[in-house]
């Protein structure tokens, strides 16, 4: 069982497509974001901007760990749930912002619903592969992890023998 493992699939190949598939969806929201900017009617400019931002970061923060998850290294595991980390707090960070800076009444629109959706949607999706990281057996075993923590047991004991 271990050595299906040690290959690139299973939920980490597919944790790979979801990126690649949230980087195009991402690209997207940012030409339809750059629209509203020339459109008569639309959303304030800052909360535009705001979106633009949030956008922009988690797409950083997607290319980074494309670039990486199939490195296998035992520290791109931490690598990966530090940048998942870090975009559930711009997730959460956005979804704070714009709920205080647009309270539902008059000027409450779809948009704005649908953009906090999907900052809930981005908190959730970093939640669940955060955690996928840390329990998987096969993130252990094809990134080694099982491997560098036995010669780390093994350089304490031999410094313990000395």
């Amino acid at each position: 069982m271990s050595k299906k493992f040690e290959e690139f699939g299973g939920w980490l190949k597919f944790f790979y497509f979801l990126c690649l598939l949230n980087i195009f969806t991402s690209v997207t929201m940012l030409f339809l974001l750059g629209g509203e900017l020339f459109g008569e009617e639309g959303r304030p400019l800052m909360e535009i901007l705001l979106e633009g931002v949030e956008i922009g970061i988690t797409l950083y923060i997607l290319y980074m760990i494309i670039q990486v998850v199939q490195v296998r290294k035992p520290d791109i595991t931490e690598f990966i749930k530090d940048r998942l980390f870090i975009m559930f707090v711009v997730a959460v960070l956005y979804f704070l912002i714009h709920s205080l800076f647009t309270l539902p009444g008059a000027g409450w629109q779809m948009k704005n619903t649908v953009a906090l959706a999907g900052s809930i949607q981005s908190m959730l999706w970093a939640a669940i592969w955060r955690t996928y990281f840390e329990k998987s057996e096969r993130v252990k075993i094809y990134y080694k992890l099982e491997e560098n923590e036995q010669n780390e047991d093994n350089f304490i004991q031999s410094d313990e023998k000395e």
